[in-house]
């Protein structure tokens, strides 16, 4: 009797190696392990030991080589290598699993261990403890490149590292002490830091946009920026002076013009300031030539003249706000306003008078309201005097009047002054 025979085969995945006379043997498909932890490939960290772990095939031999050779078995379908290095650098490992001498291809797997990272190196500001008046600090430096740069304190900032060099802008408007960090940060989780301080003061000077009488000096006191400046005198029309040495300015003769000042700090922050010169105190009159003993006027058809006459300083500046009262000298005249005057802002004093009948020519004196004038340059006028000359027989043209009562003839013809 015949018996039957059967055959049981268990399949398996498996791949052909073609030779160059057709299929020359088979070899089965293995799986590549699984990798876990770390769950960053490449690893960055700054540890000296940690575990490489990953998924496999139960029981299959599970081996680790590159910088480091180990090996073990998949149980619980995990596997568990240590790893450990004293030194910074780039470790490279490859991981198969095998069963029966079959290997699957290599899982490769790189820890870039870097136990520290030095401070950013800051290139601006140029010192630690700066100080200006600029709005916007921006704060550069060499750094390493890919590692993250941040700003904290009293300035938020974040950047990365690229070509050696960062960035960071920190802005304050208001004045005050700032104190601001920038940390180095890299990507095994090592950081370095180095602090600054921001003393931000507006640039200002002490006094700002005076006044000052011509001829006098005043020393001037730049304060905030940097703390280091130069000043000179950028505009001179009253014809002043500046001494560097001691910063001090010395106004000209010439009064109601502006001078400047620039100052500039260390790091180009500039500063202008104004000073307006005014007259000393007043010292003498002047008559102009267009009124007074100079040209005298004629009083024209209403019998009246403008007089005008000024007040100096010994510089021959025009002084205001003067008060002088103005008194008949002589001859016979009546003042169309008030007798107590004060100079304008150009130190002019003017008056309208009216020539009489009592004379064809008479005199206007003119002194100071209170002590006398010192005259320090001798011009010999603290007090003037103007003269104010009639027209003939102080008639003056005619006009027509008219006095109607019962009769043409009645009519009279009259001057201006109704002397008929």
């Amino acid at each position: 009797m015949l018996s039957s025979l059967q055959f049981v085969a268990c399949k398996q995945s498996a791949s052909v190696k073609e030779g160059p006379n057709g299929p020359s043997f088979l070899t089965p498909d293995i799986k590549t392990v699984m990798l876990s932890l770390p769950s960053e490939n490449p690893y960055y960290s700054n540890e000296s030991s940690f575990s490489l772990k990953g998924i496999c095939i139960e029981e299959y031999q599970v081996r680790l080589f590159g910088d480091s050779f180990q090996s073990t078995i998949c149980l619980n379908g995990q596997f568990s290598f240590d790893l450990s290095a004293t030194s910074d650098g780039d470790y490279s490992y490859y991981i198969t699993q095998s069963d029966r001498g079959i290997s699957s291809d290599p899982v490769s797997f790189n820890w870039h261990r870097k136990s520290s990272i030095s401070p950013p190196n800051i290139i601006y500001p140029p010192i630690l403890d700066y100080k200006s008046s600029e709005t916007t600090l921006t704060i550069t430096g060499a750094c390493e490149t890919g590692s993250s740069l941040s700003l904290s304190g009293d300035g938020f900032g974040l950047t990365t590292c690229e070509s050696s060099g960062f960035s960071l802008p920190v802005t304050q408007f208001a004045e005050g002490d700032y104190a601001l960090t920038v940390t180095q940060s890299d990507l095994a989780g090592n950081s370095s830091s180095v602090n600054l301080s921001w003393k931000k003061r507006d640039l200002v000077v002490i006094p700002n946009d005076p006044t000052l009488i011509v001829a006098n000096s005043q020393t001037f006191a730049p304060q905030g920026g940097s703390e280091s400046y130069s000043i000179a005198l950028t505009e001179n029309n009253s014809g002043a002076s500046f001494d560097s040495n001691t910063k001090t300015y010395t106004a000209g003769t010439l009064a109601g013009v502006v001078d400047k000042l620039t100052i500039i700090d260390s790091l180009g922050a500039t500063k202008v300031v104004s000073i307006t010169t005014s007259p000393d105190a007043p010292d003498h009159f002047f008559i102009p030539a267009d009124s007074g003993d100079g040209q005298i006027q004629t009083v024209g058809l209403d019998f009246t003249d403008v007089l005008k006459f000024k007040i100096l300083d010994r510089f021959e500046n025009g002084v205001s706000a003067f008060p002088v009262v103005l008194s008949q000298a002589g001859g016979d005249l009546y003042f169309n306003g008030s007798t107590n005057l004060v100079s304008d802002s150009d130190g002019y004093i003017s008056t309208s008078v009216k020539q009489l009948y009592g004379a064809n020519n008479s005199r206007v004196a003119i002194k100071p309201l209170g002590s006398a004038l010192p005259d320090v340059v001798g011009s010999g006028l603290t007090t003037a005097s103007i003269g104010v000359l009639g027209t003939t027989n102080n008639n003056g043209n005619f006009d027509f009047k008219f006095s109607v009562t019962n009769g043409p003839d009645k009519i009279q013809i009259l001057d201006y002054n109704e002397d008929g």
